[in-house]
């Protein structure tokens, strides 16, 4: 498979993702336990909404820093989104973690 193919076969999933999750169908348990772990997360922009922290269980990146694929949904309670490549859980906020640590020297 050419990078094309497998371009246009990654959006066509995104495609269909979206059109789920906007027709009310969020990814199953399963899929989201299968999912990547993006901890100490900040969203970034660079072309496209994108999000950065630390990642485990990619299939194919290996585990620590991390920028994901344009992001096309966030879930309502924060706890996944879906980019354009696939759906990960999401850990902590970097913001949160921030204020936590500054908490915790005052």
């Amino acid at each position: 498979m050419n990078v094309s193919e497998q371009l246009r076969e990654r959006l066509e999933a995104a495609q269909a993702a979206l059109e789920a999750i906007k027709s009310g169908k969020e990814p199953t348990s399963e899929q989201l336990a299968e999912a990547p772990l993006l901890d100490a997360w900040t969203e970034s922009e660079m072309g496209a909404a994108r999000i950065c922290g630390f990642v485990e269980g990619h299939p194919r990146i290996a585990d620590g820093p991390a920028t994901t694929s344009p992001v096309i949904h966030f879930a309502e309670d924060m706890t996944w989104c879906r980019t354009i490549s696939r759906y990960y859980r999401l850990g902590r906020r970097l913001e949160d973690i921030l204020v936590e640590l500054d908490d915790e020297r005052t």
